[in-house]
């Protein structure tokens, strides 16, 4: 699911994005409902242009009763001709993926909340913090 949303956000795809999407969305900071993130997802493509997502594997948490889960995404976007070397080799490596973004690029944390309904998963919270010039320890 998070590989999908990183696809769909670089194809700027608002729909897709919004379709993983509970009911009763929020997105922090700003305690913002769906019709508000859709405004905020227009505005950052329109700002970003052509990008690509970059990010190691997310860390889940899948629930004991396997209907809720917590993913926290470590992620940076690059305008699409701009790379960082050597991030792929690290996917599996989080910690090691964040001390090589280092200081290159903006680096963000995303926290997501999953919830199960009807076999089919979506995204209930999420919360994005910009960690800007993280000095990894």
């Amino acid at each position: 699911m998070i590989e999908k949303g990183a696809s769909d956000a670089e194809k700027h795809d608002v729909q897709a994005l919004m379709e993983n999407a509970s009911v009763d969305f929020t997105a922090n900071p700003g305690k913002l409902d769906a019709k508000a993130v859709r405004k905020v997802l227009f505005r950052a493509f329109w700002y970003y242009g052509r990008f690509k997502i970059y990010y190691p594997r997310p860390l889940v948490d899948l629930a004991d009763s396997k209907e809720t889960a917590g993913a926290t995404v470590y992620f940076v976007v690059l305008k699409k001709d701009y790379v960082l070397p050597g991030l792929k080799g690290l996917y599996e490596d989080p910690q090691g993926w964040i001390a090589a973004v280092g200081n290159k690029a903006d680096l963000y944390e995303l926290e997501l909340t999953f919830q199960k309904k009807k076999g089919r998963w979506q995204v209930r919270r999420a919360r994005l913090h910009a960690i800007k010039g993280m000095a990894p320890g």
